[in-house]
């Protein structure tokens, strides 16, 4: 089902990111520093595919290109992403997610740009996947990097894919439950 899209030629890079409405908090502790990176690039744009359009993000309102997230659309709105964003607290709840929606854009060779904690540093560590934010500052400085590298951004992250097939795939969960059964 996640498998990867054809890359097409377009005018605009693509920052992704999809999540329920209620995690709209993440994305607006990181609003200014997305604001800064949109208003400086031209054809940039920041996709969001949620359940509710996101009127909190003011700063970011003519940037923004919402779709309405259905599991029948999901795969063609990831395969839309240049790049995927995961923004997230750093404190105890955070600890408990399971970087499930990175490792769906992983999963499409979208590589991402994620706050470094929890599961994500454990997903980052694995390969070439995409780069770790460790303070706000480094949003800005990081998108902008993947901005200005767009065109080889295969290049720079190559493990894509191949990380969550090794490490996160079915097959990988049923040998593990069948090894735990099985002694």
């Amino acid at each position: 089902r996640y498998s990867i899209g054809k890359k097409l030629l377009k005018n605009e890079f693509i920052v992704g990111w999809s999540g329920t409405s209620s995690n709209f908090i993440y994305l607006s502790m990181i609003e200014d520093y997305l604001f800064e990176f949109f208003s400086r690039n031209k054809n940039t744009k920041l996709k969001i595919c949620s359940d509710k359009y996101p009127h909190e993000l003011r700063k970011l309102k003519s940037y923004i290109i919402f779709e309405k997230w259905s599991i029948d659309e999901e795969v063609s709105q990831i395969h839309s992403f240049d790049i995927s964003i995961m923004p997230i607290y750093k404190d105890q709840y955070a600890l408990g997610k399971g970087s499930y929606k990175m490792l769906l854009c992983l999963s499409c060779n979208i590589p991402c740009c994620v706050t470094d904690w929890g599961m994500n540093t454990e997903v980052l560590s694995k390969g070439k996947v995409g780069i770790g934010i460790d303070n706000d500052v480094s949003w800005l400085k990081s998108l902008q990097y993947l901005f200005d590298n767009r065109t080889k951004l295969n290049v720079l992250f190559p493990d894509c894919r191949s990380v969550v097939e090794k490490y996160y795939s079915l097959k990988v969960a049923v040998n593990a439950y069948k090894k735990v059964l099985t002694n």
